[in-house]
């Protein structure tokens, strides 16, 4: 334990070395180089807690629903806005079943509550862009076959509507990172819904757990004990509870929030793990510099969620509409 301890230790200060000593790396280390350091280590230190070196829960230090609720929405109510920088590494399988690996940078972008932009570059080209705004939600490809997918966020998983080729809706994203408040609901009242709001243990891994309605599913939170900060994040299905998708949040840093003094600052993940169970997809993200202001310290503009500024951006050759068959389509199919 107290080996691998040291090795974290290790390796987080070669990060803090490569980011406060930028003079002194500059001739070695490119952003490429960055990238996969945060990801090595990232799995190297892991995202869950050593379980087998927690003992089990106290249930006298059991928290209430409202209890975590506070905790909670005074956090997230200090992030209107978010903006951060990436590493990410994307696994996969195509349809033949062949396994796929990609690491490079981008940005991670909101305004809450539903304006998303997670944008992927390689060699100073953005080469994907998701992201959605209150209206539409989109996928937009680059290289030689510039295309773009897209469709009404109404019609999103509905008969009506073909999925995104990629593990989440860009909305999701809110829901995996926890970025919402919880309702302020009395859970001692009997007419309240057993299933949700309710405060349990989970002494395999050592969290308190929590299931509440998410969008367009169920969702399962674990909460450290300690900090009652979201640990990990599962969507349900709404027929079975089946986990459709896993988020471990881990590494939580203060975000810089602007009028907000530095002992309020809000807390948020800065390693990442998605798992979409239903095609095999890993998504691990290293995010750094979190703020409610762009690098420039400018505020998040709205031209980051806007489908017609980001199309003359992409200059997308090809236009797949997802929901073509609805009754509301996002785009005209004969135009």
């Amino acid at each position: 334990m107290l080996s691998k301890l040291k090795n974290e230790l290790n390796n987080l200060n070669l990060i803090k070395q490569l980011f406060l000593s930028p003079n002194k790396y500059s001739t070695s280390i490119t952003h490429y180089n960055i990238s996969i350091i945060l990801l090595l280590v990232m799995s190297q230190t892991g995202c869950q807690k050593d379980l087998q070196s927690n003992p089990d829960l106290d249930i006298k230090t059991q928290p209430t629903y409202i209890q975590i609720a506070e905790k909670q929405n005074f956090r997230v109510n200090l992030i209107k806005s978010y903006w951060s920088r990436s590493s990410f590494e994307i696994k996969w399988y195509d349809e033949n079943k062949d396994n796929h690996n990609e690491i490079g940078e981008g940005h991670l972008i909101m305004i809450k509550p539903d304006r998303i932009a997670l944008t992927f570059t390689k060699l100073g080209e953005i080469y994907s862009w998701a992201g959605c705004n209150d209206q539409l939600f989109w996928l937009f490809e680059g290289g030689d076959n510039p295309k773009v997918y897209v469709a009404r966020n109404e019609n999103a998983f509905t008969e009506k509507c073909a999925e995104l080729p990629i593990s989440v809706h860009p909305l999701e994203l809110l829901d995996l990172l926890c970025f919402f408040d919880f309702q302020l609901i009395d859970t001692t009242d009997d007419s309240s819904n057993k299933l949700f709001y309710q405060i349990l243990p989970d002494n395999n891994k050592a969290m308190w757990t929590l299931i509440i309605p998410a969008r367009w599913s169920n969702q399962k939170i674990y909460f450290d004990p300690e900090t009652l900060l979201p640990s990990r994040i599962e969507l349900l299905s709404k027929y079975n509870n089946e986990i459709l998708v896993t988020a471990d949040l881990s590494q939580y840093i203060k975000m810089e929030v602007q009028g907000v003094s530095l002992g309020n600052l809000p807390k948020v993940p800065a390693w990442v793990v998605i798992n979409d169970l239903r095609s095999d997809t890993t998504l691990r993200l290293a995010l750094r510099s979190p703020s409610d202001q762009t690098a420039t310290k400018g505020p998040v503009r709205e031209a980051m969620f806007d489908f017609d500024v980001i199309k003359r951006k992409m200059r997308p050759a090809e236009y797949i509409i997802l929901d073509q068959e609805s009754q509301n389509p996002a785009l005209d199919p004969t135009k």
